[in-house]
């Protein structure tokens, strides 16, 4: 049935987002697994699809979303305002969706052209609530256009490409394509490893080297005057709370989350706590950062591809240091290993209050099991079998609240 998939997918998309610790696209300015991999599971659970089809499909979905950004203009689409994970992502996941169903041609340019009409997202809402929902409203949207088309509802076929179709509707005024040297057809996407957005990670990384170049002359960094922030053309369009007051805003915000990483050399999913970001000293430290952007970086060479980030503390004496990172730890050019998706997954189980998630070691605990069948997806039998790990893990929450 339509509505319980398409719901559950909504669910599960908004929960992937919510803590802004999902995978990043360069070539879409996206998370496109926050949209496609829970409307994945939810139909390809219910299809008893293998996790090779699936992985089949998303890929599939990726490239979608890739030439649909690639004909919008994506960078210009996204600096107008739209949310890209949800707006090329309904299309995107309706596409991997429409994949794992076997839908026909006919029928695939049905739901393509449903989705195209219910794709929707304004980054004004960045920072609130509703952003992880964009997220949510494309899984749902997805499942129900391919389940529509899959059982005859008709849609324009040429809903995309027509002259008031989707890109007509969506094409900025710039075809300046987006910071990446991503291939479209190549299944480039990076790992985030600040639970922030992601236009704040090379600088998170570049100033997380710059304190321990503080510390190692015995400086504390909490007394640098001043902390300036540079990053490529277009870099600051999503970070829209200079002087946020929760960690919702937090998240999209340079100034906060250069603090963080230069007061506590860290920056985790505590670091958004209400108590943390309310912090005197470090609201104190947060006034201290600027940022701009620049097409030259002002440290290093004058080249860059897909980003960087120069930021420059600046002491009371007036010395200088600075450091620069063109690409953040988890890049799909500088990947992680699975101990480091093992201490994130762990993370988000801690948060969420889900016991083994500081367990990593017992390869027996329910949260083991599951790491171990995601990280293997596109070898398992049935995506039906890892969504029921999922319902296990979920279930010792349960448990643990019924005890207490």
């Amino acid at each position: 049935m339509v509505p319980p998939l398409a719901d559950r997918a909504r669910a599960t998309g908004l929960a992937a987002h919510a803590l802004d610790y999902d995978d990043v696209d360069d070539a879409t300015i996206s998370h496109p697994s926050a949209a496609m991999v829970p409307a994945l599971l939810s139909v390809g659970a219910d299809r008893r699809a293998s996790g090779a089809d699936v992985v089949a499909a998303f890929h599939r979905g990726l490239v979608v979303g890739r030439l649909l950004g690639a004909a919008v203009g994506v960078r210009s689409h996204y600096e107008a305002g739209w949310h890209t994970t949800s707006t090329l992502g309904t299309v995107a996941a309706a596409a991997a969706v429409g994949s794992v169903m076997g839908l026909d041609e006919p029928r695939m340019r049905a739901a393509l052209g449903i989705a195209g009409s219910l794709a929707q997202g304004s980054r004004q809402n960045f920072g609130t609530m509703t952003k992880p929902l964009h997220a949510g409203a494309a899984a749902h949207n997805a499942v129900l256009a391919a389940s529509l088309a899959e059982e005859g509802f008709t849609a324009d076929d040429q809903l995309l490409e027509g002259p008031l179709g989707f890109i007509a509707l969506h094409r900025g005024e710039s075809s300046a394509p987006p910071v990446t040297d991503a291939d479209v057809a190549t299944a480039f996407l990076n790992v985030k490893l600040y639970p922030c957005c992601y236009y704040t990670h090379a600088a998170a990384d570049a100033v997380a080297e710059l304190r321990e170049d503080l510390v190692a002359d015995g400086i504390d960094p909490t007394s640098i005057a001043s902390l300036h922030v540079t990053v490529q053309p277009g870099g600051l369009a999503p970070l829209i709370h200079p002087r946020p007051v929760d960690g919702t805003q937090a998240k999209f915000s340079m100034e906060y989350v250069a603090a963080a990483m230069l007061a506590d050399g860290a920056v985790t999913l505590a670091s958004f706590e209400p108590d943390s970001v309310a912090r005197p000293a470090l609201q104190d430290l947060l006034a201290t950062v600027t940022k701009a952007e620049a097409e030259v970086p002002p440290v290093g060479p004058a080249e860059w591809t897909a980003g960087y980030a120069v930021v420059v503390a600046t002491l009371a004496d007036g010395r200088t240091f600075s450091r620069r990172v063109d690409r953040p730890r988890g890049h799909a050019t500088r990947p992680v290993d699975d101990a480091t998706l093992r201490t994130k997954f762990d993370d988000c189980l801690t948060a969420a209050g889900l016991p083994g998630g500081s367990t990593p070691g017992d390869a027996s605990s329910a949260p083991s099991a599951l790491f171990d069948a995601l990280v293997t997806i596109a070898d398992q039998r049935s995506v039906s079998e890892v969504a029921q790990r999922i319902t296990t893990v979920l279930a010792g929450r349960a448990d643990q609240e019924a005890a207490q």
